[in-house]
């Protein structure tokens, strides 16, 4: 039996079989946001949307959960513009933040922080200050102006029994939250009882 001679390649296509294989194709390129649109911040799990409020230290952004989307406010302190006894101030504030859980007062509920800056990441009302509520609308219906009165009064007191005192009451520090109930702001809290009267510590 006679074996039949193996065919052989043209030259040019043995030569194609002798080069490496080709790179992979790149992948599709990603769409590019619009010229001048902004690419969220983000602080821990939060996405930065918005501004609320300003200080001479501090400023308040409007934050969003990236899982639960649900709404905070976030306080940001640069520490680099403290002195050492007003950072001292804030950082027990913070503390005696944690210690209160209120129907009626803005919850804190996490601290982060890094070499310059604090970050207080804090329930978010919705509904603004009383005070442009009132600016905006007038005066409060007899029946509402006592509703909120005692969620004041019913904070207030929940505050006085653990020997704290708030020290910055008024207006700009009520806030209204989804149901236009009353939300306790502001840090300026101070502890301890001596005589029977609030004392700073």
């Amino acid at each position: 039996m006679v074996m039949a001679e193996p065919r052989r390649l043209p030259p040019a296509a043995a030569a194609l079989l002798l080069q490496p294989p080709l790179p992979p194709p790149p992948p599709p390129a990603q769409p590019q946001p619009p010229r001048g649109a902004s690419v969220p911040v983000r602080v821990g799990f939060y996405e930065i949307e918005g501004t609320l409020g300003k200080g001479n230290f501090a400023v308040v952004k409007l934050g969003r959960h990236r899982i639960t989307r649900s709404e905070v406010a976030i306080k940001i302190i640069d520490k680099s513009q403290l002195d050492s006894v007003n950072l001292e101030k804030i950082y027990r504030e913070v503390q005696i933040m944690k210690m209160l859980d209120h129907p009626h007062i803005i919850k804190l509920y996490q601290v982060m922080e890094t070499k310059s800056m604090l970050y207080l990441v804090t329930e978010y009302a919705k509904n603004g200050e009383i005070f442009d509520y009132l600016a905006n609308r007038g005066r409060l219906s007899e029946t509402d102006a006592r509703r909120k009165f005692w969620q004041i009064l019913s904070a207030v007191e929940y505050c006085h029994g653990r020997k704290i005192v708030h020290r910055d009451l008024k207006a700009e520090n009520l806030l209204l939250d989804n149901n236009m109930n009353i939300k306790i702001a502001g840090i300026p809290y101070v502890m301890g009882w001596a005589g029977g009267l609030f004392i700073y510590k």
